[in-house]
């Protein structure tokens, strides 16, 4: 298995595989941001409510 990936990764120019790589790596950092702050949103808000009930 790991000498046919080695091939693959011969065969496929470099120029090809690293754009795609980088952006799939943004992508993930660009989702891991967006669910980080979404989560922050939703703390600062719970919080807000839950001062203003008591």
């Amino acid at each position: 298995m790991y000498s046919n990936l080695s091939k693959g990764l011969m065969a496929t120019p470099l120029a090809a595989v690293l754009p795609q790589t980088g952006n799939t790596v943004s992508m993930i950092f660009a989702t891991a941001i967006g669910i980080l702050m979404a989560i922050l949103a939703i703390t600062l808000i719970v919080v807000e409510i839950k001062k203003r009930s008591s």
